[in-house]
């Protein structure tokens, strides 16, 4: 049964390792009579039908009984839903139990779900130990092409957390046709409720989702309408909605917004959403995008230092090491000096010394004199509890920014990364200059 799907891929043969071939998808996945509404990822392994798991191999074969399969379809996606054949014909069962019929023909081979997802753990150690760029997203591809939409769409969720800007994952994404998604409209009439639908339909989803339905956006004609929505979303909409509307911004719109995005990348209240407005400042590959959270991480303020360091993080760009190691190197050497004062420890006692004598020679009654016995000492101290705690907070996020930089791990503490840098450095700095060309 397995042997069927074994063959390698024939564009990314020299990108992966045993990899499963892909299969074409026509445009229309809806073709041979195969509902729309099938031709999608239909649920869980954990369904109500028998565990394939418990059944032998002999059984496991008979394609009478409804197991969890992928349906390899002549026209259209794979299909991965409860299947079973009868009279010739498969059938597949919907969410409310029923079995329906596929046109004759319309499934070309049909595996069981666990094999494929036995390939699928096959492959996926091999294809994401792997230094070739394209590896990972060619798992993806694979996991689509063969009907492990969940799965892919986890795993592209993963990669584009580690790499917001991956180009081989945007261009998948943007190169499949997902029918579950809102369709954006061109037409002046229902262009805006469309992408409103769009917007609140990729708020509430993964970063992968969220790139198709920026895509889908993207497509649209009204690109000074949709700019103009974005930047309202930005400044006054929900947190998932802010941002949302900052990652379009920077996918849509690469170096412009520079000062909202830099503003949200700060000050936002919601941590994802400055963490999406400092991935979309980076989304141009201008490392002078960097310049004013570099200055915020001089700021008096420490939950301003503290949120700069984690923006130059996120935003992705070499130009950001140096700076984040200066600010390291700035925090760990106790640069301004810690609150000081004075602190009074001791007695202060009140008490009668005498009747004031020239009150008594003009009155009858003279004013008693009141004075004050102090005694203790007056201590200088320094805030230095706190400043640790400071310190330390601040040491970690940088530290943390420095590894989605760079890549490394030297170790856990600031020395640590000093050293690496020591070594490093030089090598670091030539990969940010630019190229000797004659005219220079």
């Amino acid at each position: 049964m397995l042997e069927c799907i074994r063959p390698l891929f024939a564009a990314t043969a020299a990108a992966v390792a045993s990899p499963l071939p892909l299969l074409p998808v026509p445009d229309d996945a809806g073709a041979a009579g195969v509902p729309r509404a099938l031709v999608s990822d239909t649920g869980s392994a954990q369904d109500d039908v028998e565990d394939d798991a418990a059944e032998d191999d002999a059984a496991a074969d008979d394609t009478t009984r409804g197991r969890r399969r992928i349906l390899y379809l002549e026209h259209g996606r794979p299909l991965r839903a409860v299947a079973r054949e009868r009279e010739g014909r498969w059938e597949v069962r919907g969410t409310g139990g029923a079995w329906r019929a596929l046109p004759p023909g319309a499934v070309t081979r049909a595996v069981p779900e666990r094999d494929v997802l036995r390939l699928l753990d096959e492959h996926r150690t091999s294809l994401e130990a792997s230094d070739v760029p394209a590896a990972r997203t060619a798992l993806a591809e694979w996991m689509l092409a063969n009907g492990l939409v969940r799965e892919a769409f986890e795993h592209l969720d993963a990669l584009l957390e580690e790499r917001p800007h991956d180009e081989h994952a945007l261009a998948l994404l943007r190169r499949e046709d997902f029918v579950a998604l809102p369709r954006a409209d061109s037409g002046e009439a229902e262009g805006a409720p469309q992408r409103a639908r769009l917007c609140a339909w990729g708020s509430v989803r993964g970063l992968a989702a969220r790139e198709v339905a920026i895509g889908e956006l993207g497509r649209t004609g009204e690109r000074e309408d949709l700019r103009t929505e974005l930047t309202r979303e930005l400044d006054g909409g929900p947190a998932q909605r802010r941002s949302f509307a900052a990652q379009a911004l920077g996918r849509l719109f690469p170096g412009e917004h520079l000062e909202a995005l830099c503003t949200h990348a700060i000050f936002d209240r919601s941590d994802e959403a400055r963490r999406h407005a400092s991935r979309a400042l980076g989304a141009g590959g201008d490392g002078a995008v960097l310049a004013p959270l570099v200055r915020a991480l001089e700021s008096e303020r420490a939950r301003v230092r503290l949120r700069a360091a984690a923006a130059i993080g996120q935003v992705g760009l070499p130009a950001g090491v140096e700076p984040l190691m200066g600010a390291l190197a700035a925090a760990g050497t106790g640069a301004g000096r810690v609150p000081h004062s004075h602190l009074f420890v001791g007695t202060q006692t009140a008490y009668v010394s005498d009747f004031d004598v020239e009150v008594a020679m003009a009155a009858a009654v003279a004013d008693p004199t009141v004075n004050t016995l102090i005694e203790g000492s007056v201590l200088d101290v320094g805030v230095i509890g706190v400043s640790e705690v400071a310190f330390a907070t601040h040491s970690r996020v940088i530290r943390a920014s420095l590894e989605r930089l760079t890549g490394e791990r030297p170790g856990s503490t600031a020395r640590a990364w000093e050293a690496w840098w020591r070594r490093h450095r030089s090598r670091w700095q030539a990969r940010l200059r630019p190229p000797v060309t004659e005219a220079r």
